[in-house]
């Protein structure tokens, strides 16, 4: 792997002996879900690890370094949307992918871990998509095209409709894929 730039250093530790140069996609927050086609970064050393990195901190991949990014239920933990959209749009290479999955803000789990910093909705990606170039001024990158944007639901079993009857959603998270033009 190419060195991170220097002001990464202090927060960065590769903990891998395999090649990571050749890899173009990125697993963030990868937890115990290991792809060997992915460079597989988390806060924890868990095995399987390449990195561990904080991703509160400038992420340690040079511009344009990556096809993809996977970020699976692990944004909802950042202390903040807007510095980690602007790191991915800064790594991924034109016409890259950010393929995205949150926990759904109202949905059964969404408040159930106290790591959850974020909470998220239909339109809490839009202010970083051409849907509202006007957050340009904010400081945000962009903006990205939103391609794809669905759903996750509760499986219709005993405890879908306890949920209903209790007013807590059956949504249980977001699945979206955003393009870097």
């Amino acid at each position: 792997m190419k060195t991170p730039p220097p002001h990464n250093l202090q927060f960065t530790q590769i903990i891998t002996q395999r090649p990571l140069d050749p890899l173009k996609k990125l697993n963030l927050g990868c937890g115990n879900d290991i792809h060997n086609d992915m460079i597989n970064l988390d806060i924890r050393p868990f095995p399987g690890v390449d990195l561990v990195h904080d991703i509160n901190y400038d992420w340690p991949f040079l511009p344009d370094r990556f096809q993809e990014i996977h970020a699976h239920h692990i944004l909802e933990h950042a202390a903040n949307l807007t510095f980690q959209m602007n790191q991915a749009w800064r790594i991924l290479e034109p016409h890259g992918l950010f393929i995205i999955t949150v926990p759904w803000f109202s949905g059964g789990w969404a408040h159930g871990d106290p790591g959850h910093r974020l909470f998220f909705d239909h339109t809490s990606f839009d202010p970083f998509s051409t849907a509202h170039d006007r957050f340009i001024n904010h400081g945000i990158k962009g903006p990205w095209l939103k391609k794809t944007q669905d759903y996750i639901f509760e499986p219709l079993d005993a405890n879908f409709q306890f949920l209903k009857q209790m007013g807590i959603s059956i949504c249980l998270g977001m699945k979206l894929t955003l393009q870097k033009p």
